[in-house]
């Protein structure tokens, strides 16, 4: 009797807690999303970009596909990298010295990169190497905060290779 109590407590176990495997697929989602009562789009924003100054290719090439896509919707946009923590020498000459006044714009966006994973496997090809990471993203109107929302995005190789679906999807979350 305990035999059998045991074996249907193994079963019930194994069946109930098994995992299961999850196939890893690109792209870009959007996760969280909340917009204040009296949003209206803007037609100037002033991105802000802040982390480590070894995400500058990053945001410098995610600057040149949000201007790319927000030319067409009409919209100015002008970027600022608010980086710090690196003591690599080529990547603080890459930061562009140009800083936009805030008070230019109608709207100052802050992009912010967190909970970045690397997924790990020694004997894979590198074109085959894995990253998630979460974009946070705050759009504020004299100071306050009227639109947050977070990205999820899934890439192959390197973080850059998103980019472009980063833009179309930011561009969309913030016109409609």
């Amino acid at each position: 009797m305990k035999k059998t109590y045991l074996l249907l407590f193994l079963l019930f176990t194994t069946y109930t807690y098994s995992q299961k495997k999850e196939k890893f697929k690109s792209g870009v989602e959007l996760t969280e999303a909340q917009k204040g009562s009296s949003y209206n789009t803007p037609k100037s924003i002033l991105f802000e970009f802040s982390g480590n100054t070894h995400l500058i290719y990053f945001y410098k090439d995610l600057s040149k596909k949000i201007k790319k896509s927000f030319r067409k919707s009409g919209i100015k946009v002008k970027f600022n990298y608010n980086l710090v923590g690196g003591n690599f020498k080529e990547d603080l000459k890459e930061i562009p010295k140009k800083k936009h006044s805030s008070l230019n714009f109608k709207s100052l966006c802050k992009i912010e990169l967190s909970n970045s994973k690397h997924f790990k496997n020694k004997y894979a090809d590198v074109k085959k190497r894995k990253q998630q990471f979460n974009l946070k993203i705050n759009l504020l109107e004299k100071e306050k905060i009227i639109l947050f929302a977070t990205l999820e995005v899934k890439t192959f190789f390197t973080i850059l290779t998103q980019n472009k679906e980063v833009s179309k999807l930011l561009l969309k979350v913030l016109t409609e």
